[in-house]
């Protein structure tokens, strides 16, 4: 969640929905945590709150293209360590498989570790969660914005 007080206005920032572009529209630079639900102030359900969303199978693609550049910018690094974590497994994966899309979906529901993966969790969870006034989608991204 980007905080913009001044405005009393929340940006949620679901990844892989242009949230990046937005939070350098509103003179912000990305962090991590944009994309946690959690830290907001307590009068948040007053604040103005929005977001954008993507084509679920757009934005799946696009989470698959993102884990594979993460794999090939840190592929010496993952490789020098004798363990790797779930998420670095499965960016290798990715990259030395390049499996469809049905082998990336069902590995991501057999896995439990990989739920936490913000770039695959349903957007559902963060407009359950925050209940934004309004949504801009992806595909029109110069109307809605």
């Amino acid at each position: 969640m980007l905080l913009l007080p001044e405005h009393r206005a929340i940006f949620v920032h679901i990844p892989k929905t242009g949230g990046q572009t937005i939070e350098r529209l509103l003179g912000h630079g990305h962090q991590r945590h944009h994309h946690a639900i959690r830290g907001l102030p307590a009068d948040w359900p007053q604040w103005f709150r929005f977001t954008f969303v993507r084509h679920p199978l757009d934005r799946f693609v696009s989470a698959c293209n993102y884990s594979v550049d993460m794999a090939q910018r840190h592929q010496e690094r993952y490789g020098r360590r004798s363990s790797l974590g779930s998420v670095a497994r499965f960016r290798l994966w990715l990259l030395e498989r390049e499996p469809d899309l049905q082998a990336v979906a069902q590995r991501l529901a057999e896995e439990r570790d990989l739920r936490r993966i913000a770039h695959f969790t349903p957007q559902m969870k963060w407009l359950k969660a925050v209940q934004p006034q309004f949504i801009g989608r992806f595909e029109r991204f110069q109307q809605d914005l």
